[in-house]
């Protein structure tokens, strides 16, 4: 495989914090290598009528926001003039979110990094933490947060309000991208089981998956090709960073095969 393969990216494309060009993106480019970006995965808003229905009953002493997608939902089910619980928060990020559609809103916790940090903020509140909270959750939420406060009597109601899928556009944007059984080299890198899982049928209709390159970009991942889709991999980074991904399928493109 020569320098000039090109590189599918199973991923959305994020600017680094110095550039407008997307870090992996430009990691191969630099190399002569020709990336594409495409996001595999979409998170979509859901229980909205729901979580409109739990906040009439107003007998919350606060709710949980962890996320934008949370805050979000929250504002799509209620409009930004239901702010008269305190919110709790995760980080400055979500303060932010929150705060930019409810100005006068109560946002307390805002300095914690983690769950566990945000629960334990929570459990010290004077003069007396809250008995009953509202939670606003995704479909991936690990039981951290809800075991510290159940543990120490916080009665919590949780409602996910977003969840992650396959992206809708997915397929057009591969064909847009790939022609049918093409005849140069090509590098496919996956970055999640749950995204592979997702493309694999797509890729297929695309591909000859004998005639690509596969890299992943842990051994998690690579795990998880070989042993439930049956796929080869052909690199795995030491670290999963660009550079390390890059200078992984340039040690492949030299070892013959």
């Amino acid at each position: 495989m020569t320098s000039k393969a090109k590189v599918l990216l199973l991923r959305e494309p994020t600017p680094s914090s110095d550039s407008d060009q997307d870090r992996y993106e430009a990691a191969f480019a630099a190399a002569k290598y020709t990336p594409f970006s495409i996001p595999v995965l979409e998170t979509v808003l859901t229980n909205i009528t729901e979580l409109a229905s739990v906040t009439k009953q107003s007998d919350f002493d606060g709710v949980i926001v962890t996320s934008a997608r949370s805050c979000e939902a929250w504002d799509k089910a209620n409009g930004t003039e239901r702010d008269e619980f305190p919110f709790y928060v995760v980080g400055k990020a979500t303060a932010s979110t929150l705060r930019s559609s409810m100005p006068n809103a109560d946002i307390r916790g805002e300095s914690s990094g983690t769950a566990e940090q945000l629960a334990n903020f929570i459990l010290a509140e004077p003069p007396r933490p809250p008995t009953k909270l509202l939670y606003l959750t995704g479909d991936k939420n690990r039981d951290t947060l809800p075991n510290i406060l159940g543990g120490a009597g916080v009665s919590l109601h949780s409602l996910k309000v977003y969840e992650t899928q396959g992206s809708s556009t997915f397929s057009l944007q591969l064909k847009e991208i790939v022609p049918v059984r093409p005849t140069v080299p090509w590098w496919i890198v996956f970055f999640a089981p749950s995204a592979a899982e997702f493309v694999l049928p797509f890729l297929r209709e695309q591909f000859d998956l004998d005639t690509v390159k596969v890299a992943v970009i842990g051994p998690t991942t690579a795990t998880f090709l070989r042993e439930i889709l049956g796929l080869r991999v052909d690199a795995i980074p030491t670290k999963p960073s660009a550079e390390e991904l890059l200078r992984a399928i340039i040690d492949a493109d030299a070892t013959p095969l």
